[in-house]
């Protein structure tokens, strides 16, 4: 009866086992749930309009206008916008940027985005004067939108 060297089981153990421990399966990637973006999301940002409406943003990219309790979604922009900025108008739009993957400058007015283009010549307003009290108002607002950045910037570096 032939018996088998000891070390040459110890070897085809650990063959073994390596052979079993190896997955050729390529690792599926860990994602998150996919959440629909939604107003009912904890952390917005709410910029308010001339027109008495207010575009709201969430950390997910979601852009809304509401008025009166209602909001609609904002069409016309691009997917995956980070850390947008809004600046009211005295018309009652916006105009945002931020990071996002179509770049550049949009106008936001009544919940459509319309991308900012450079033209040769931009046309004049017309008869359609803004009342001082939109104009101040806007302004106003910029000025909030401002200071508030300066703040949280003083804030960031009292922390440290």
């Amino acid at each position: 009866m032939d018996r088998a060297h000891p070390g040459s089981m110890i070897v085809l153990v650990l063959v073994l086992i390596f052979a079993v421990s190896c997955d050729r399966r390529p690792p599926t990637p860990k994602t998150q749930p996919h959440t629909r973006p939604s107003l009912d999301s904890y952390l917005l940002a709410v910029t308010p309009l001339a027109d008495g409406g207010a575009y709201v943003t969430d950390l997910g990219g979601a852009v809304w206008y509401v008025r009166e309790g209602r909001g609609v979604r904002v069409t016309g922009l691009p997917e995956g916008i980070l850390r947008a900025g809004m600046i009211p108008t005295a018309d009652g739009g916006a105009y945002m940027t931020g990071n996002m993957t179509g770049g550049g400058l949009w106008y936001l007015r009544e919940g459509v985005a319309i991308k900012v283009q450079e033209v040769p010549t931009v046309p004049r307003a017309g008869s359609t004067l803004v009342p001082r009290d939109q104009w101040l108002w806007a302004l106003l607002q910029a000025e909030r939108l401002q200071r508030d950045g300066e703040n949280d910037a003083m804030d960031d570096r009292d922390e440290r």
